[in-house]
């Protein structure tokens, strides 16, 4: 549903994306890996509007990005940027319910809809607490499931799309899988598209169906991570010695292994 046709990103004297050309379907979970710097941020950014390209195009369903009504395009796809600032005492559940703000249906059906999004990112137990009373990790799955509640049309995502800037950064062991986990259900089931910046290659190889490599604003790889994980590749982009060996319980999963120094 995204299409880039050599986009190029500057700011001030700093090219950030130089000639993108992409085509991000939906029904596919995408995830974006490279080192600090690299564009991933600033790609996410593009692609969900907050950023003009200085060149090229981005289309999002056969439609300019540019030409698409604020409401309209706020229900076909969120965005989780990677931080996110709350300070007042809403509930959880009041922020889940933000995300239903594009939405015109009654309050009945928003708050089924929430009290759904925070079961399925494991957060319900914490509707009523306030949100700057939680942990960084507990504050990361409800804005999760705002977003999630954001595009949710009543019966499901339908072609949506979700924008995800290191949507596990603070989550624990058990909730980076059980979150890397839903992605990828509602992707396959629920014709959800997912685009995520991810710092861990190992999740990455895990749950991806396709994976991008950026380095200095420039596209190194694109495809699955059986294709474009190899030790040429990773060991040039992040300048370390690595080792690929198979997943112990799936050798189409590649493991990635720093050397020892």
């Amino acid at each position: 549903m995204f299409v880039l046709n050599q986009v190029c990103v500057d700011m001030g004297n700093a090219r950030l994306l130089h000639d993108l050309s992409l085509d991000l379907p939906a029904t596919r979970l995408c995830m974006v890996v490279g080192p600090n710097g690299a564009g991933k941020t600033t790609l996410l950014r593009t692609l969900g509007g907050d950023i003009t390209p200085s060149q090229g195009t981005v289309h999002f369903d056969d439609r300019s990005l540019a030409d698409w009504p604020i409401r309209s395009l706020a229900l076909a796809r969120g965005v989780l940027p990677q931080h996110s600032s709350l300070d007042f005492p809403f509930s959880a559940l009041d922020v889940v319910l933000m995300g239903r703000l594009p939405h015109a249906t009654d309050e009945h059906t928003d708050r089924e809809i929430a009290h759904e999004m925070l079961r399925l990112c494991d957060c319900h137990h914490l509707a009523e607490r306030a949100f700057p009373t939680l942990s960084g990790g507990e504050q990361q799955r409800v804005q999760t499931a705002r977003v999630l509640a954001q595009i949710w049309n009543g019966t499901g995502p339908g072609k949506r799309f979700l924008l995800l800037d290191e949507p596990v950064s603070a989550l624990d062991l058990s909730h980076q899988y059980r979150l890397l986990r839903l992605l990828r259900q509602l992707t396959r089931e629920e014709g959800l598209g997912a685009i995520c910046t991810l710092h861990n290659l190992n999740l990455a190889a895990q749950f991806a169906d396709r994976c991008l490599i950026l380095d200095n604003g420039r596209l190194i790889a694109d495809g699955h991570p059986t294709e474009v994980f190899t030790v040429e590749t990773l060991s040039n982009v992040f300048d370390l010695d690595i080792w690929i060996r198979e997943h112990p319980q799936d050798p189409e999963i590649p493991l990635i292994i720093p050397k020892l120094e």
